[in-house]
């Protein structure tokens, strides 16, 4: 996930894998707007990457991590500033729900 700020409403974007959603690209492209989350209904062990260049967000996931298959289509957000909050994120996608993630072969370019 990249984020603009640590801020409940900023903008970001990010690539989840999600035990009721699937694999998911998500975003948000201005202060406090509503999240976009364009989903892939594929549920299992995923490889996930989010692409940024410039001002433009890309989500990709992969069986193997080897093979990309881009989710969505790329998206504009120009509120991300260069030196923006990028990390791994973990939700219990409901309120109050509590969840443990591994994480394995992590990589920043």
């Amino acid at each position: 996930m990249v984020r603009a700020s640590t801020a409940a409403n900023a903008e970001y974007a990010g690539m989840f894998v999600s035990a009721g959603n699937g694999i998911v690209f998500s975003y948000r492209t201005a202060t406090g707007a509503a999240t976009t989350a364009v989903t892939g209904n594929d549920y299992g062990l995923y490889w996930v990457k989010l692409v940024r260049s410039g001002s433009t967000y890309s989500g990709y996931y992969s069986t193997n991590g080897t093979t990309w298959t881009q989710l969505g289509s790329t998206v504009t957000i120009t509120a991300i500033p260069t030196s923006a909050t990028a990390g791994m994120a973990v939700s219990g996608d409901t309120a109050g729900d509590l969840c443990t993630a591994t994480f394995a072969n992590v990589t920043s370019n």
